[in-house]
């Protein structure tokens, strides 16, 4: 293995699958979306989508609404600029696609300064779930930050869609509207979620979570924001960045990484999961990145320090957290403190549990009215994946995903747990 193959498989981690009708839908590290059999694992159709040869690939899992499939490329990392499309379930054939980099002539394309050579590795990839409003048939999209990460002198502006919330018609994929919470960023701070919608008195509402570390909570109908307050420590997170290094907190590993918070509508409760008082010491490079060399691998397109183990904080000073807000407020309810990073999914139940995973391995259960620790049970792995629950024989079951996740892997950082991806059943009592 060489190249781009090797990284991607390294680095670049699988998030789910769709399934829907029969078949499984799901994208794959070299830019394919295929629809396999469920029953039997056959190919029913596969579409190459993207070039893996531009830096891209294939994180996300699909949403899928109706007839369509609506999936988008990862690879901010390696110079590639991010778009949104739609297939149809029947065949994979695109129907429309949405470029959260302005292409020339596009609304937004004059945000990146005069370069239109900017726009083309820029960054603003997808890698995190999507959300449907099914009442008014509207995508909610959240684009990636912008590209190289730290060196932004070719990208002057606020650098349009990277770092917002995107409103596309669903059918269409024309943009409805769009509200950027962090433009212009320097802090590899992707506002990477946009789920769950629900109701603030009797107006529905968006949240957003991201690797700044805020949460924020919108009108769906102004588009206005509602209120916004933060879940872990931040600091400098305004604070231009210069060649000379500063320290960020959260830091490039984020607050709220690859899972979002979660809606309980008995509670009116919002969730959120997060990475806490692990900061990184940042700076711009002298000289922008190779795109050639990134596309290859060979480099990444940051334009300053990786998120390696010389740049952040030392593992055992890292902490996790897991909120609860009210989610008509913002107010603060409860929160639970654990000694590792809370980068697991967030599962809420209808009798007020919530199911929750540390990255040092343990699996916890939570009363969602009070935030009380009722089950932390000990899994011997890192717990960095998806929660799921469902009925079987007449019992509720809790399935939790385990093992090294992306760049969050044993080999980078020898204190987790972590090891081969293994899923775990626990059965709940029946009384």
């Amino acid at each position: 293995m060489n190249g781009r193959r090797e990284i991607a498989t390294w680095c670049n981690p699988h998030r789910g699958a769709a399934v829907v009708d029969g078949k499984i839908i799901r994208g794959t590290g070299d830019d394919y979306l295929i629809s396999l059999d469920a029953e039997t694992g056959k190919l029913l159709w596969a579409k190459q989508i993207a070039n893996p040869k531009d830096g891209y690939f294939i994180s996300m899992p699909p949403l899928v609404h109706g007839d369509l499939i609506y999936i988008g490329p990862a690879g901010s990392e390696w110079a590639s600029s991010g778009w949104i499309g739609a297939f149809r379930l029947s065949d994979g054939e695109q129907v429309w696609k949405f470029n959260i980099i302005p292409a020339d002539g596009e609304p937004g394309a004059d945000t990146w300064g005069a370069d239109p050579a900017a726009r083309k590795h820029a960054g603003g990839a997808l890698w995190t779930p999507l959300s449907y409003d099914a009442e008014k048939d509207v995508l909610y999209v959240s684009g990636g930050n912008p590209a190289p990460d730290f060196y932004d002198d070719a990208r002057p502006g606020s650098n349009l869609y990277t770092n917002s919330i995107i409103a596309l018609n669903g059918k269409t994929g024309h943009m409805m509207w769009y509200n950027q919470f962090l433009p212009h960023d320097v802090d590899d701070y992707d506002v990477t979620h946009v789920n769950p919608i629900f109701k603030v008195n009797s107006h529905a509402a968006i949240a957003s979570t991201g690797k700044d570390g805020m949460l924020r909570v919108l009108d769906r109908d102004s588009h206005k924001i509602l209120y916004s307050v933060p879940f872990t420590t931040r600091l400098n997170t305004e604070t231009p960045l210069t060649n000379t290094p500063m320290r960020i907190c959260p830091g490039t590993m984020g607050g709220d990484e690859w899972n979002s918070g979660g809606y309980n509508p008995k509670l009116n409760l919002l969730v959120v999961p997060a990475i806490d008082h692990w900061c990184s010491t940042i700076n711009k490079d002298k000289e922008p990145p190779s795109v050639e060399k990134a596309n290859s691998g060979e480099v990444r397109y940051f334009g300053g320090p990786y998120n390696g183990p010389k740049n952040r904080d030392p593992f055992s000073e890292a902490r996790g957290r897991l909120t609860g807000f009210d989610a008509a407020t913002g107010k603060e309810r409860w929160r639970y403190e654990s000694p590792t990073p809370m980068v697991a999914g967030v599962a809420l139940t209808a009798s007020n549990l919530i199911f929750a995973g540390e990255v040092g391995g343990y699996f916890d259960a939570l009363d969602a009215q009070s935030g009380k620790v009722l089950l932390h049970f000990n899994l011997a792995d890192s717990m960095q994946g998806g929660v799921i629950t469902y009925s079987a024989h007449n019992v509720q079951r809790v399935a939790v995903i385990s093992g090294d996740g992306g760049v969050m892997n044993k080999k980078a950082i020898p204190e987790i747990s972590g090891g081969n991806p293994t899923i775990t059943v626990f059965a709940l009592p029946t009384k």
